[in-house]
């Protein structure tokens, strides 16, 4: 769980929830961002797992 505190209160991610939402990001990325494009799949599947 990644959590983030704040002043008056805190903020929970599920682990699941980070990897989801951050796969769907690098999926948006451009293919510039790659070393190689032949990786980019291996590469999203990594980063969406938890």
């Amino acid at each position: 769980m990644i959590v983030r505190e704040s002043q008056n209160k805190y903020i929970m991610i599920e682990q699941d929830h980070h990897a989801r939402l951050s796969g769907q990001m690098a999926a948006n990325l451009k293919d510039s961002f790659f070393l190689e494009s032949k990786l980019n799949p291996s590469v999203l599947y990594a980063i969406e797992k938890p």
